[in-house]
């Protein structure tokens, strides 16, 4: 009998009795190998579950997303309304500011030129009269212009106070007077320009002079406290009664 012969008998035998076919295979093959059929089913099923759950983890991810894209959106709108209010309150206190400003103005100039006869006196002047803007107009178009600019002559003209006073030696002069509630360093510019233009027109001495309810640090410093300009202070009251 050959070998290959009776290997065919044992396949034979084994296949013909399955509890044989059990020894056989215990024998032959390792726990492990014996287990790898069951093992491979576990993984296969695992795999299944992790793809499942890793397809669960993509979909909430993307609601997130959608979620977060839509938050973004929301908040993005109201930044957009947010800064537009801004925007709109930003304005209206501007105009706020301005239109208070120019109350603030009006009146500093009213209360310069209902005490023009204090302002004058508290510099030891007698008010003689308040010269109208035409009269200021007209002083400058009597003259030789030449060589002033238009812009100078107008903002000239536009003068806040110009007031014919008369000294304490009888002679007649005036004084070039602007007016703001606080006084800044371009007030004290014009009025002391105001003032040479008026002597030059006049042949007459010209006094500048600012007036206003407060005044810049550096005008009181450097302009009134040296005697570049007078000045005048105006009662610091916005509404006054009847």
């Amino acid at each position: 009998m050959t070998t290959a012969s009776i290997v065919e008998d044992v396949i034979k035998a084994v296949d013909e009795n399955p509890p044989a076919l059990e020894a056989l295979r215990s024998r032959l093959l390792t726990r492990e190998l014996l287990a790898t059929p069951a093992r491979v089913a576990d993984l296969a099923d695992s795999h299944a579950k992790l793809a499942d759950s890793h397809a669960r983890f993509v979909e909430t991810t993307q609601e997130f997303m959608a979620a977060t894209r839509e938050f973004m959106a929301t908040t993005q709108q109201f930044m957009a309304a947010t800064n537009e209010r801004f925007d709109r309150l930003e304005s209206f206190v501007r105009s706020i500011h301005h239109d208070v400003g120019v109350l603030k103005g009006h009146y500093a100039r009213d209360s310069a030129e209902k005490l023009d006869f204090l302002i004058a006196d508290e510099h030891g002047f007698d008010l003689k009269r308040t010269l109208a803007k035409r009269e200021i107009w007209a002083m400058a178009r009597a003259a030789d212009t030449s060589d002033i600019s238009r812009d100078v002559l107008r903002s000239f003209s536009a003068a806040d106070l110009v007031m014919l006073v008369e000294g304490a030696d009888g002679a007649d002069r005036y004084i070039a007077a602007e007016v703001s509630y606080t006084v800044h360093w371009n007030d004290v510019e014009r009025a002391i320009r105001n003032a040479e233009l008026i002597a030059r027109f006049t042949g007459r001495p010209a006094h500048p002079l600012v007036a206003g309810v407060d005044v810049n640090e550096r005008v009181m410093k450097f302009a009134i406290e040296t005697g570049q300009a007078l000045w005048s202070q105006l009662p610091d009251r916005m509404v006054q009664a009847d």
